[in-house]
């Protein structure tokens, strides 16, 4: 199993309950790689600046923002942990990634939101 904290102000307790029951978990800032770093694999990053440049491409190119704005991120590595994620699993997230980067998956089809 692995915990991904999504509860906004309590995802530190849940972090905190998933480190102690020894579940590994994803985060959404890498700067909890630091306080996680037992059983923390992965958290992302947003790239702000690659975001912006693409908001300002869509304005150039299509006239408007369009409907969806999608930030690139990227995934920052526990490198203790990595080594012990098989190899095609680690090839499976980059491929997801670059699907999501590429308008090909949409997150919010992944991870419904306000359902």
């Amino acid at each position: 199993d692995v915990v991904l904290a999504a509860a906004g102000t309590r995802d530190k307790e849940i972090l905190d309950t998933a480190e102690e029951k020894k579940i590994y978990s994803l985060g959404a800032s890498a700067s909890l790689l630091e306080g996680y770093p037992s059983y923390m694999l992965a958290a992302t990053s947003f790239d702000i600046e690659a975001g912006v440049g693409d908001i300002i491409r869509m304005a150039i190119q299509e006239g408007s923002f369009g409907d969806n704005i999608a930030l690139e991120y990227q995934l920052d590595y526990n490198n203790t942990l990595k080594s012990k994620i098989p190899a095609a699993g680690l090839k499976k997230i980059d491929g997801i990634i670059e699907k999501l980067k590429g308008g090909e998956l949409k997150i919010d089809e992944l991870v419904p939101m306000g359902q």
